[in-house]
């Protein structure tokens, strides 16, 4: 199902608009600031609020203001490309988007969504096992959905690059000061082998990117953590996927060793449990597409993906597993 742009945020918020898109009898919106809750990547976060007491949270990006969309060359907002498109319904039930509408905002982009706070997972203490199921399962469907999909393709997505999805995390004037950290403590973080292969595999990242394209492709979210992700919103949406900024076509072990190297106190399970069972999802969903003799490559390499993106300490032998398939 492909959706259409307002032509301004003005006319997406108009009582009658807004009474459409919800379902809701709306006679009056206000806006407000979430002056707490800025986005990290710069853009700027606002609540809908409206006379029957129904919320929403509308996100206004643009090049200007997001470091994400000018570091990985995001001229379309893939947000809404893959809102638009449709691409973003085809992950439901399992995994749903929460966006009501999109509009555009002069020279950027405007995104109504539910207001999904109330089930946003902690970073910080340990997420439900059952939420952490529904994860991987929905991660695993997600990635099964897009196996090796011709509309990736589409020029129109304006899906992010291997290399521009490497690269958000490179080193310069337009990345985040703790991803420089990372790169100046190299020496100090990791053994000198491993430490000469992630300089190396930043500075030229093509040689990575090539072995990752020899594999089957998916939809990857980018960007799969659990502050992105919201858990058990409502009987209709037990699962929402935000911020598909860094979307892109590539390995679908991308996705799950960003998600299983984030905050390793949160999870209910060890990474090594976690990766067992989205395995076991994704055979499951795509039988005979599924080539077991390629899964461990493809483990192995978006595992050291995920350290050559992190720049950070998480595992030595992620590194040292995934080289040897360079």
């Amino acid at each position: 199902m492909q959706h259409e742009l307002y032509s301004s945020i003005d006319e997406m918020l108009a009582p009658h608009c807004l009474s459409e898109l919800t379902g809701a009898n709306i006679r009056t919106v206000r806006l407000r600031p979430l002056s707490d809750r800025e986005g990290v990547s710069g853009n700027q976060l606002l609540a809908v609020e409206t006379d029957n007491n129904a919320r929403f949270i509308l996100k206004r990006m643009s090049l200007e203001r997001d470091w994400i969309m000018r570091a990985s060359n995001d001229h379309r907002c893939r947000s809404v490309t893959l809102w638009q498109a449709g691409v973003l319904d085809q992950l439901q039930p399992e995994l749903g988007h929460a966006i009501i509408g999109c509009a555009r905002d002069d020279n950027g982009w405007a995104i109504l969504m539910q207001d999904v706070s109330g089930g946003l997972l902690p970073w910080d203490r340990h997420i439900d096992a059952t939420a952490n199921e529904s994860i991987l399962r929905a991660m695993a469907c997600q990635h099964a959905r897009f196996w090796d999909a011709s509309v990736l393709k589409q020029p129109e997505l304006g899906l992010c690059t291997l290399t521009e999805l490497i690269g958000v995390t490179t080193p310069g004037p337009l990345v985040l000061e703790k991803y420089t950290i990372g790169w100046d403590l190299l020496p100090q973080l990791y053994e000198p082998d491993v430490a000469n292969i992630l300089r190396q595999l930043t500075i030229d990242p093509q040689p990575l990117c090539s072995a990752l394209a020899c594999y089957p492709h998916t939809l990857v979210h980018g960007d799969y953590k659990v502050t992105n992700l919201a858990w058990n919103v409502s009987p209709q949406l037990q699962l929402a996927g935000l911020d598909w900024q860094l979307a892109a076509v590539g390995l679908p072990t991308l996705d799950l060793g960003w998600y299983v190297s984030g905050f390793s106190h949160s999870f209910p399970a060890p990474p090594a449990r976690c990766i067992e069972r989205y395995h076991e999802h994704l055979v499951s969903l795509l039988g005979s597409r599924f080539d077991e003799r390629r899964w461990q490559p493809m483990l192995e390499l978006g595992l050291m993906t995920t350290v050559v993106r992190q720049k950070l300490p998480i595992c030595s032998d992620w590194v040292r597993a995934g080289v040897k398939w360079l």
